[in-house]
């Protein structure tokens, strides 16, 4: 299972984990693309957000990555996925006025946007640690050899994908609802965090810059709680702001010359 290179035509030799990590961020603009009716945004004004956000997940990742491993060191060569988590709904925000005025393209809506392909794109980065050997889990008798551990390792990265891949078809059926639509991207925090809580189980520390507290509670699950508290509390100011807005438009009446109200 594990492969570190792949060869094509005998001739060009591409790492495996770049090679599906490319792959992943080919499918990761396909799908932006391809659901961008569900938000109404036009083909070339979605391309070209996506074009964008590539570098920015790649940017966001690398930094909280850079923070765990200690920025005085300034090692950025690895990611970190609740980077884009937390990080790429600020960017977004930041963009928000050149998006607004040049795109015609609501932020917020941008940011729900992100939701299915982000979950779709870190599901190929599962698959590009399980095929390059990196994050293993811990060793066991009835997983496969990894050469970095030295051992037979259970598969973890293989559920993670699998895991990712759901999430993204479930946020996708959830999008559909035109009433879920500004609870999108807090859904997919609090979805894909409550399975990373119960995965981190699955995974060996050999890869964690810092030990876990109290011998059990790792980074992961540190991120996921904070994850699942933002979602919730996201999406209890958007239920208030909705109630809000519903309200105000039946205090809306038009008086006619018989009296009626509407």
């Amino acid at each position: 299972m594990q492969i570190k290179e792949f060869i094509l035509f005998d001739r060009y030799i591409f790492g495996s984990y770049d090679a599906i990590s490319y792959l992943g961020c080919i499918f990761f603009v396909v799908l932006l693309c391809a659901h961008r009716k569900v938000y109404n945004f036009k083909f070339w004004k979605s391309l070209l957000m996506a074009v964008v956000c590539v570098p920015l997940g790649y940017a966001t990742t690398s930094f909280l990555f850079g923070f765990e491993y200690g920025i005085s060191a300034l090692n950025f060569s690895g990611f970190s996925w609740y980077g884009a988590v937390f990080f790429m709904p600020i960017c977004i925000l930041i963009l928000g006025s050149l998006m607004e005025n040049f795109l015609d393209i609501k932020p917020s809506d941008y940011i729900h946007n992100l939701a299915a392909p982000l979950a779709l794109m870190n599901g190929f980065m599962k698959v590009a640690c399980l095929v390059f050997g990196c994050c293993y889990g811990y060793p066991c008798s009835w997983g496969y050899y990894n050469s970095f551990a030295g051992t037979t390792v259970f598969p973890i990265q293989l559920v993670e994908a699998i895991w990712n891949f759901a999430v993204c078809g479930f946020i996708l059926w959830y999008e559909r609802k035109p009433e879920n639509r500004s609870k999108v991207y807090p859904m997919y925090m609090i979805i894909y965090s409550i399975g990373r809580i119960f995965l981190e189980f699955g995974r060996s520390n050999a890869e964690i810059n810092f030990k876990p507290l109290f011998g059990v509670i790792k980074g992961g699950m540190i991120y996921a709680a904070i994850a699942i508290c933002i979602g919730l509390i996201w999406i209890k100011i958007d239920k208030n702001y909705q109630a809000k807005k519903n309200v105000k438009k039946k205090k809306t009446v038009h008086g006619g010359k018989d009296g009626w109200r509407k």
